[in-house]
């Protein structure tokens, strides 16, 4: 008996001693944790094989019910033609809302402002084009039941100032040609290329500098699980923008501020 113990014991300890630990992510909130992990593979020195997941938001293009298109003719409310070519524009400060809790993603990006100062903010800085339609803002790990998707278009004093070079070059707040700025890399709230006079055919370039946010709230019904990307997707009624414009009377500076005031009522969750 005394010997049948012994050895039992004998080839249990055996057994712990060939059993190799499996090493993997641990955080329950990641998308790819393992719960049958014993070493966590994240250590101290930066290394990390969690993988987290994502707020995406898809976009649909329409105007009046239907995809935008560069070859069609669109109309203001006065009946004036005009084409559309493509439409940037700069959102940043993405937010989920659940209940009154704002949420942003947990990627951050360290800037120097005009006044040498450093800031760290949220990485949500995003160019939405009339040609694209699906949007990686960044990771977002909490769960939730979230009511509405807050945004800005535009970005705040600070960031407006920052020195371009500073940033990436395929970041959105870059200086190039995949940026939103203009001739003196000024960061633009949007661009947009139309031709506004069907007759001449000329493509014009209206801009309007971010030197103002401008705030945007769409409701939503929708829950996010822990380890789970979550998708938004919205639609943009560009006709909001543009049918208010008289392009016979309206001046430039006048057409900026209707798109302004239709932009912010364009968005709308499917």
């Amino acid at each position: 008996m005394l010997r049948a113990t012994i050895l039992s014991l004998f080839l249990s300890f055996l057994i712990l001693g060939c059993y190799e630990q499996k090493e993997g992510c641990l955080d329950v909130l990641a998308s790819n944790f393992q719960f049958d992990a014993d070493v966590d593979c994240c250590r101290k020195d930066g290394e990390c094989c969690c993988q987290y997941p994502k707020l995406i938001i898809s976009v649909k293009h329409q105007y009046e019910g239907e995809n935008l298109s560069a070859g069609k003719v669109y109309h203001t409310a006065q009946g004036q033609p005009f084409f559309i070519q493509s439409i940037r524009f700069l959102a940043s400060g993405v937010l989920l809302i659940d209940n009154s809790e704002a949420v942003s993603i947990v990627d951050e990006i360290e800037v120097e402002t005009s006044e040498q100062n450093n800031i760290i903010v949220p990485d949500d800085f995003t160019i939405f084009s009339s040609t694209s339609f699906s949007y990686t803002i960044g990771d977002f790990t909490r769960p939730g039941t979230y009511s509405a998707l807050q945004f800005n278009v535009g970005v705040d004093d600070a960031i407006q100032a920052a020195d371009p070079a500073q940033f990436d070059a395929d970041h959105a707040l870059a200086a190039g040609s995949s940026s939103v700025r203009n001739s003196t890399d000024q960061l633009l709230l949007y661009d947009i290329a139309w031709i506004p006079d069907t007759a001449s055919m000329q493509v014009v370039n209206l801009q309007a500098t971010a030197d103002q946010l401008v705030p945007v709230v769409v409701p939503l019904e929708g829950s996010k699980s822990a380890g789970v990307s979550i998708t938004i997707p919205v639609v943009i009624e560009y006709s909001s923008w543009f049918s208010d414009i008289d392009l016979d009377q309206d001046l430039e500076e006048v057409q900026k501020q209707k798109i302004l005031q239709g932009l912010v009522h364009s968005f709308t969750v499917l």
